[in-house]
């Protein structure tokens, strides 16, 4: 998403579907004055869509403002993998507050099942997008070993999250795609934990009760 019209156009198709799953790519450490926003990919359910906004364009109050108006949208569910770190992401770096946590696929899964592998990496598996995070992950590991090399040679303590700084040295196309992929695994996911959540009423009535109650 480059353009206004582009931004509408996408936020129009999203409020079309029940619900949206969103996904963002970080650099730095939250709260650190470098930290921002790479990319946000957002998916709506039912769909294999995802539209994705990158660093700049989220620094662009026109093409990223439908964007945040639909995040901040009281009425509209959001539902994300690991969703409070995406949420507190985009408030660190924008100031947006997403309003309306409907559900949380890692949460879903360990609800479900204590004993599940709630990674969404493991979780795509499920819905036929296993090793979607290939392509990224091979610039991501190289970019952590250079950044581990470099604090070795000058003479540093190494850091404890290398990751967290990596995801800038992806190319920008196979970026965007990662994230895309993301936003789109996190729905396909949330659509069949949804589905056999509803099937378990008690399992429904601890999410409603405890978890959104205290997301409220």
């Amino acid at each position: 998403v480059e353009t206004l019209e582009q931004a509408e156009h996408a936020v129009q198709d999203l409020r079309d579907c029940v619900w949206a799953a969103f996904d963002v790519e970080t650099y730095g450490l939250m709260h650190d004055e470098d930290f921002h926003l790479l990319s946000l990919a957002i998916s709506g359910s039912g769909t294999d869509d995802s539209y994705v906004w990158d660093g700049d364009a989220l620094q662009d109050l026109d093409v990223a403002g439908p964007l945040f108006e639909l995040l901040e949208d009281p009425d509209y569910p959001i539902v994300g993998q690991n969703v409070k770190f995406d949420i507190a992401a985009v408030h660190c770096a924008t100031g947006v507050e997403v309003r309306n946590v409907y559900g949380d696929t890692r949460l879903w899964r360990r609800l479900l099942d204590s004993n599940a592998i709630a990674r969404l990496d493991v979780m795509a598996e499920l819905v036929g997008m296993g090793g979607h995070k290939s392509e990224a992950g091979i610039f991501v590991s190289k970019a952590v070993r250079a950044l581990r090399t470099a604090d070795k040679k000058a003479g540093r303590e190494p850091h404890n999250n290398y990751k967290a700084f990596a995801y800038a040295a992806i190319p920008r196309d196979i970026l965007l795609r990662y994230n895309a992929r993301d936003a789109i695994s996190t729905v396909k996911i949330a659509e069949l934990l949804e589905d056999r959540l509803r099937q378990n009423d008690c399992l429904s009535n601890i999410w409603e009760v405890l978890v959104r109650a205290f997301d409220r």
